[in-house]
């Protein structure tokens, strides 16, 4: 149903929609991965109900936290048990895809990170007579003790995992290098000592020593800086935060269009001279795509057909490159060495990776996508496109002053004016879509908790959208099925 150009297509099983089609990709992307304790074995898992009960914190914790501790953890696992009901019954690595696409989680992931944070900080306080002085055994008994406080193994059927990705990350590299880290010195690799097998195993599995991010961030710029980084780099801190932030839109908007049949190999872009990248469409827990890095081209083809590289970034929602095993870094908290800033040389690189992809979106034939809504019945396949689309149509009536503007944005639009072929691409407003809901749908509006907004139709069910802003296709999408909005009278208010 695509028309994109011959050399970018690449034969994948036929999906039902976008969610299915990067589940598939998902699941494919993390085999290397799955021995590393980055991701989970869930293909065939859908989220089941738990009670109340199973969300309560354990008894222990009311003597081993503050009461402000502890009542802080109660809301927040009522909070999860709330977010795990809303998806009950739905594959868990489709719920994956959904909140790495959406940030829906990023929140409660948020609240579940700093309290973890003081948590560990409180409990390495206080000695335990069953650690023995044996610093190995501390780790253990306090990382199953993290494990414990969320449950352990009680809810491997929920969203949970999903919303503790980066605090477990967190706390088996906090807890390691603050108990047994602290002992590597004299443990003797390669001996075969239960020492050396346990820490060989959590280098392993927890990715320990590997700094991805830095690595790259120093060398991007081994080869010198160009012409085109140098004058990224003259932005101030928040117009560059700005500038990455449109691009990443301008990339959430073309995805639905290019991932269906997506050839990571057609996408190789040279950083420098000797640092090349391959960009993937892939939903993982804390990110929505990543950055295989390589030495050279030739190595780069190679990490396509492999599935491993010298060096994996991953990019964030917000457009931010942040480190695969160390989540809770972007490049907001490395320093660069060179002359630009690790956020400059961010936005180059995101710019570089918006090009590219902008070319394969503009071979796409919108008209026949719409034209396919004509049909007596529209495929599953087509749905999330056809969202896709009409969000263009609706956002191209906005007024154009209601766009941000920033120096690099400006030059961006003026490369666009100077192909007047080209289809810009255009950001509705979440403001905007409760105006269509309200005026055509007779949806019921009205504030939520914080700032979120509630959506409410006769005969749908409630529907909760996050902070204002832009919006995009995975929610509507979502959104319109909770209302009970068939596609089709979708498509002819945006007609009208």
């Amino acid at each position: 149903m695509q028309a994109v150009a011959e050399d970018y297509n690449m034969s994948l099983d036929p999906c039902k929609q976008q969610i299915h089609v990067e589940a598939k990709r998902l699941l494919a992307y993390c085999q290397p991965l799955s021995s590393q304790g980055l991701v989970r074995s869930v293909e065939n898992y859908r989220v089941q109900s738990y009670s109340s009960q199973a969300y309560r914190p354990k008894p222990w914790l009311r003597r081993t936290t503050t009461p402000a501790q502890y009542a802080n953890l109660t809301a927040i696992l009522e909070d999860l048990r709330a977010l795990n009901e809303e998806h009950v019954g739905e594959p868990i690595i489709e719920v994956n895809v959904y909140f790495a696409l959406t940030g829906v989680h990023e929140s409660l992931d948020n609240r579940l990170f700093e309290w973890t944070k003081l948590f560990l900080v409180d409990r390495l306080k206080k000695a335990n007579p069953k650690d023995k002085d044996d610093e190995l055994w501390k780790f253990t008994r306090l990382y199953n003790e993290y494990l414990e406080v969320f449950g352990g193994r009680s809810r491997d059927f929920s969203v949970d995992f999903l919303c503790l990705a980066t605090s477990t990350q967190y706390a088996a590299k906090y807890l390691f290098y603050n108990t047994g880290g602290k002992v590597l010195n004299r443990i003797e690799c390669g001996s075969g000592s239960e020492a050396d097998k346990f820490v060989t195993s959590m280098f392993a599995e927890f990715g320990f020593g590997r700094d991805g991010l830095e690595w790259f961030i120093e060398q991007a710029t081994v080869d010198g800086i160009s012409d085109r980084l140098a004058k990224i780099s003259k932005s101030s801190s928040a117009q560059l935060r700005q500038y990455v932030n449109h691009m990443m839109d301008n990339l959430s908007q073309m995805r639905p269009f290019l991932v269906r049949d997506f050839n990571p190999a057609k996408t190789r872009l040279a950083i420098s001279p000797s640092l090349w990248c391959v960009v993937n469409w892939c939903a993982l827990e804390q990110g929505v795509m990543s950055l295989s890095i390589e030495r050279t081209e030739r190595a780069a083809m190679e990490a396509v057909k492999s599935r491993t590289n010298l060096v994996q970034v991953v990019l964030s929602r917000s457009g931010l490159l942040f480190d695969l095993y160390q989540p809770w870094l972007s490049v907001e908290h490395i320093k660069s060495r060179a002359e630009v800033s690790s956020l400059a040389i961010n936005a180059y690189v995101l710019e570089l990776i918006e090009k590219k992809l902008f070319d394969f979106y503009d071979q796409i034939d919108q008209s026949k996508i719409r034209q396919s809504a004509a049909a007596e019945s529209v495929s599953k396949e087509a749905e999330a496109e056809l969202v896709a689309w009409s969000l263009q149509e609706l956002a191209a009536s906005e007024a154009e002053e209601d766009q941000i503007e920033t120096e690099l944005i400006t030059d961006e639009r003026e490369e666009l004016r100077q192909h007047p072929g080209r289809r810009p691409i255009r950001h509705l407003r979440v403001a905007k879509f409760l105006r269509v809901l309200e005026r055509h749908f007779g949806c019921e509006v009205h504030s939520g908790k914080g700032d979120e907004t509630v959506i409410f139709r006769q005969g749908g069910r409630h529907f909760r959208i996050g902070r204002p802003g832009q919006i995009h296709q995975p929610i509507v999408t979502r959104a319109l099925r909770h209302l009970n909005i068939p596609l089709s009278e979708w498509l002819q208010v945006v007609d009208s």
